[in-house]
Order: C-alpha cells, then structure tokens, then sequence
C-alpha cells in the first residue's frame, strides 16, 4: 500500500512539473494592462528655472535655462544642463536709473554659458525613477566675460569662471506631466577672475576681493538650493 501510494505521488509530481507555466495574457488596448507593461511611462523631463532670468547663478547676469533630464534605469537618471548668461535685467535697471547709479554711469556687457551634469539615484522604494526623493553627485561649470561697452571694443575684459562640485539631494514630483525639482546640498566651489588686456593679452588670475563681495564669496564651500520646474513625458 505504502508503495503505490509513494508511486501515486511521484506521478502525480512529476505531471505537474511537466506542464507548461501559463503567462498573464496582457491587452494593451486596456489601460490597467498598459501600467503593468510599461510600469516606468516617463521618460523624459525638460526643465528650466524662470527666475534665474533675473539674476542668475553669476553676479550681475541673467541665466537662460534649459535641462533635460533622461531616466536611464529603474531607478537613475542623467541630467544634463546648459545655460546662456546675459545682463541681468535687475542690474540693467540700476544702469538706467540715476538716482541709484549716479550720473557716471558705467554700462556693462556681459555673455557667458553654463553647463552642468549629474547622475540621480531615486531612493523610492517600490516606485520608478525620475519621482520621489534622490541623491544625486552635480558638477556645474560657468563662464562669463564681462566687460564695459568702452573696453569691450579692444578686447579688454573680465573672466569670470565658477566651478562647482556638489552632493545634492531633492524631491522630484510629477502630476499630470508637469514636474517639480526641489534641490539642496553642499559641495565644493572655486570662483576666478581673469584678467586680459590688449594687445598683448597680459593676463592676471586673482579670486575677487573679499571687502567687495563677502568673505563667503571666495570661500571654498558651496551651499546649493533650488528648484526647477518642466514638462515630463
């Protein structure tokens, strides 16, 4: 009896294990269905800053934003960023207003770009990348020359360059294709002014003074807050 029933058993195991694994048939003309096949259906995110445009990362600039931001695992993303710096309209009303600016008014010309890149590390639990909280290491590199409209014809003017090197971390929402980044962190930064003067381009490479824009300034450590806002697809 023992026998046939160990017998019994072992048939009845190994028929089981012969039959085949049935799939979930998926209709992707159902929308549920759809969620479970392409779980991760933003791709994309294209983001800006609109108030850079008044003062932007440099002194004395207007920063133009544009940053894209590709999801490239289920969990990370790249974003990479480029910007266009022109005169600050805030400062281009203290040109034109003498009362604040004095009868000697110097006027400014100023252009320059930035680029900046940085790898996000979402820590969302169960959800996918780009939403929720992340980490993410940033290096951004800026330069700007500027200059007066005077000097600027002979070729006499400032460098400025910023370059920095961060651990952020932040918050990524995203409802109904419209993303909020908020951003914070710390890092390094180095900020120089270089000097070029025609015609022998003689060159002077000094950090700024400290008595005119603050000890904070030349200061090696960089605190980062911001935020940017976009479209996802």
């Amino acid at each position: 009896m023992k026998q046939a029933m160990f017998l019994f058993f072992l048939l009845y195991s190994l028929t089981a294990l012969a039959q085949p694994v049935k799939t979930p048939v998926l209709n992707p003309e159902n929308s549920e269905d759809l969620r479970n096949l392409y779980p991760q259906r933003v791709r994309n995110v294209i983001k800006t800053n609109p108030l850079v445009m008044l003062w932007g990362s440099v002194l004395l600039t207007s920063e133009i934003r544009l940053m894209n931001e590709l999801v490239t695992a289920r969990k990370q993303s790249t974003q990479v960023g480029f910007s266009y710096y022109g005169k600050s309209p805030i400062w281009l009303l203290i040109e034109n207003d003498t009362t604040l600016s004095g009868n000697a008014t110097i006027k400014l010309a100023i252009k320059g770009y930035r680029f900046q890149v940085q790898q996000k590390f979402y820590l969302n639990g169960k959800g996918y990348s780009p939403k929720g909280f992340y980490v993410s290491p940033h290096l951004s590199y800026s330069s700007v020359r500027l200059s007066t409209k005077f000097f600027n014809q002979y070729d006499n003017f400032i460098r400025i360059t910023q370059f920095d090197l961060n651990l952020l971390a932040g918050i990524q929402a995203i409802k109904s294709n419209f993303a909020f980044d908020f951003f914070w962190g710390v890092g390094y930064k180095k900020n120089l002014w270089t000097q070029f003067l025609s015609p022998n381009k003689i060159s002077n490479t000094n950090p700024p003074n400290d008595t005119a824009f603050g000890r904070f300034y030349n200061s090696p450590v960089k605190i980062s807050l911001g935020f940017n806002i976009g479209a996802a697809f």
